[in-house]
């Protein structure tokens, strides 16, 4: 797969056991480096990090640049670098505050140890959405371990 913006090839790649909603097994490839789908360009192109950093995504519309950011955060999260991710979905909450990417971002700074902020969000998807399953959890989980 090719980027979008520079046209590098996206080499590095390596598969990744995922269970699917009915409990198979099924093989993924994912890239080591941290890409995403372009969603202009269904073909298979991506968007590199090192377009993304620049800033090479300004042309996309809101609802687009909500998804580039969103996806960067959780490839950022999946590759352990949160601050990365932090910098993404607060790119993404600047677009449109959801509890989805409340609960990202609460995600991203509880792996950083800001368990208070993290708790703050988590509070605040609720509120969006009482049933959020993964904003429910996570507050458990921090509830319970720092008591």
């Amino acid at each position: 797969m090719k980027c979008t913006f520079c046209e590098r090839e996206e080499k590095n790649t390596a598969t990744e056991l995922w269970a699917t909603d009915d409990g198979q097994s099924v093989e993924v490839a994912r890239s080591r480096d941290v890409s995403v789908e372009d969603p202009w360009n269904p073909d298979g192109k991506i968007i590199c990090e090192s377009c993304y950093q620049q800033g090479r995504v300004s042309r996309y519309n809101a609802s687009d640049l909500l998804e580039i950011h969103t996806q960067f955060g959780l490839e950022y999260l999946h590759a352990d670098q949160p601050e990365k991710a932090e910098t993404a979905f607060r790119e993404a909450l600047q677009i449109k505050t959801t509890a989805d990417g409340l609960a990202n971002l609460a995600c991203c700074l509880s792996k950083l140890d800001r368990n208070t902020e993290a708790k703050n969000l988590y509070l605040l998807a609720l509120d969006m959405d009482k049933d959020h399953f993964i904003a429910r959890n996570n507050l458990a989980n921090i509830q319970r371990l720092h008591r």
